[in-house]
């Protein structure tokens, strides 16, 4: 999970990345690994997905464990390019 927001301040010409881990994802061991893994991704996809001014959270889940690098990777654009995306117009329900 990624979230956004952005900032207004004398730094805002980068953007910055943090990770968090829960316990809920496995011991120090796994949690050491999701960090690592997810590093590298944002690494990678950062410098075409991220936006200078913002900061972003990147929330690891469980299943960042057993998923494959590449597969990984591409859930990080799409959550980089539906975070920037225009909210969608919502109907009027009557």
């Amino acid at each position: 999970m990624l979230t956004a927001r952005s900032r207004k301040d004398e730094a805002a010409d980068i953007a910055r990345t943090g990770l968090t881990v829960s316990r809920k994802v496995g011991g120090a061991v796994q949690r050491n690994r999701v960090r690592r893994r997810l590093r590298e991704i944002v690494r990678q996809v950062a410098p075409e997905g991220a936006r200078a001014g913002y900061d972003y959270v990147v929330i690891a889940r469980a299943a960042a464990l057993t998923m494959g690098f590449d597969a990984l990777r591409r859930d990080m654009e799409s959550a980089f390019r539906s975070v920037h995306a225009a909210p969608r117009a919502r109907r009027n329900r009557s």
